[in-house]
């Protein structure tokens, strides 16, 4: 979604779900900071971003080399995650890229009256 087509119809019923949480994903933080900034401005709410954007995402997560040297337990149990994180989270795209994503519907204005 554009950062225009947050102040649209279609933004607005996405958005008023309750006690829903809004990820903002782009390839960098700077530009999910505006989406996110411009959302909140607007009034939506639990809106957040991911840190680093999509590219260090998948620098320190899918792309992970394990540096051999843990150091200290929460170290160890980063690396452990992001370990089983580079293997299950590309399997988890490449099953479900052939599904698709939604068909987008376009509101029709309505012209005339009584």
């Amino acid at each position: 979604m554009k950062n225009e087509d947050l102040f649209g119809k279609d933004a607005a019923a996405l958005f008023s779900k309750k006690n829903a949480v809004y990820l903002f994903i782009a390839d960098t933080e700077e530009m999910e900071k505006r989406s996110a900034y411009i959302a909140a401005e607007i009034g939506y709410e639990n809106v957040f971003i991911l840190s680093e954007g999509l590219n260090g995402f998948t620098e320190k997560i899918i792309n992970f080399r394990n540096p051999g040297n843990s150091g200290s337990r929460h170290d160890a149990d980063v690396y452990r995650f992001r370990e089983k994180a580079s293997i299950l989270i590309p399997e988890i795209i490449k099953a479900n890229k052939d599904k698709g994503t939604q068909k987008k519907t376009e509101s029709k204005r309505v012209l005339g009256g009584c």
